[in-house]
């Protein structure tokens, strides 16, 4: 009778394993539900782990995004404020405790940009194009990992994870595995897609 609960366990398990969905019929799950992306704004948790330093750190704030101008405002509320934005071409940063705005390379934030360049991408969680671009393992029902195979993509992270909501309409987190070995992780919230986005959401 002791081995009952193992052999139930590894049924379990087997069952567990077996329900995991292969991309193509992921992909059919988003058909209809996901649409292109035009604009996004959305709130956003954002924690960067640091294992060399043993380091966890959080920011909360909000982003918004358009396509069309391919501009991006990544604004920090928490614990200290400050806003990055990129547009035509260049990134500027915003000091809330000082006022000052200044011009920085982007190769100081090189996640902001694989942002602002994939963004639309993966939120329209089009599976087919980012076969294209990576290798793309289905994790479980509502998360793909996602290996680039090169380019950008490939020389600043290892891999990435997207997460949906349970009704696929949206993807709720991005999870970056950089290759410096640190994690960062966007949990986004109380997300709005192709709204207009109000011109002040771009001032400082």
């Amino acid at each position: 009778m002791k081995f009952l609960p193992a052999i139930a366990l590894m049924f379990s398990v087997a069952l567990c394993r077996a329900a995991t969905p292969t991309p193509e019929e992921f992909q059919k799950r988003l058909e209809g539900r996901l649409v292109a992306v035009q604009t996004i704004q959305s709130d956003f948790v954002q924690t960067r782990e640091i294992p060399a330093l043993e380091m966890k750190l959080e920011f909360t704030g909000h982003l918004a995004y358009e396509a069309t101008a391919k501009r991006l405002m990544w604004r920090v509320e928490k614990p200290l404020p400050c806003a990055f934005r990129m547009q035509d071409g260049e990134l500027a940063q915003w000091d809330g405790e000082t006022g000052k705005v200044l011009s920085i390379k982007e190769a100081r934030v090189p996640w902001l940009r694989l942002l602002q360049e994939q963004l639309a991408q993966w939120l329209s969680g089009d599976l087919a194009a980012l076969r294209r671009e990576a290798e793309v393992l289905v994790l479980d029902e509502f998360r793909v990992r996602l290996t680039p195979a090169g380019g950008m993509l490939g020389g600043l992270v290892q891999a990435i994870e997207l997460e949906f909501s349970e009704d696929y309409a949206r993807v709720t987190q991005i999870r970056l595995e950089e290759k410096s070995g640190d994690i960062l992780t966007i949990r986004f919230q109380n997300t709005t897609l192709n709204q207009p986005v109000p011109v002040e959401t771009w001032q400082w």
